[in-house]
């Protein structure tokens, strides 16, 4: 038999990459989300095409008391209207923000309606928030709501997108 030292070496490479961390840790994608300029109708929309009932609607209003900050600054008047759509195999939030300064804005300004982001659920925040940053995925805002708290990070030159980071006490 003929030794393959190539093959052998791939698969020692492909052990070593398996693990190494991660930036974001153990991880588990939570869900998709599109930004929206009209929820009502978007919901109806998503809810038609996966043959599921219309979801309730959620409308954070108190920000001031979630301690959400934008771009290095409190943002006490950013608030949202969402809800998800949940289905076998994942789940679509959708959100319409107000007008308080917010990530989502921004995206709305630049983009227009969309996916805006893809959320995982991470443990220890801080910490991942900070290797995110080590790696040149800068943190845009930050926020808490009961049982948890959050992060958005502008991935868009890393991974092609921005990411949701999520950590549920």
């Amino acid at each position: 038999m003929e030794y393959d030292y190539y093959k052998v070496e791939r698969v020692i490479l492909m052990k070593e990459e398996m693990i190494m961390e991660s930036i974001l840790g153990k991880c588990k994608l939570n869900h998709t989300c599109v930004i929206t300029k009209d929820l009502e109708r978007l919901k109806k929309n998503y809810a038609t095409l996966v043959g599921v009932e219309v979801p309730q609607t959620i409308v954070n209003k108190d920000y001031a008391t979630m301690d959400t900050w934008f771009k290095g600054s409190p943002a006490p008047n950013t608030g949202l209207e969402q809800t998800a759509v949940v289905m076998d195999g994942g789940t679509i939030e959708l959100i319409m923000p107000n007008e308080g300064p917010s990530a989502w804005n921004d995206f709305l300004e630049e983009h227009g309606e969309g996916i805006h982001h893809f959320c995982f659920e991470v443990n220890d925040l801080v910490a991942v928030v900070e290797r995110c940053e080590a790696n040149g995925i800068k943190k845009i805002q930050t926020g808490k709501f009961p049982g948890g708290h959050y992060a958005y990070v502008d991935g868009r030159d890393y991974c092609g997108a921005y990411l949701e980071l999520l950590e549920m006490f």
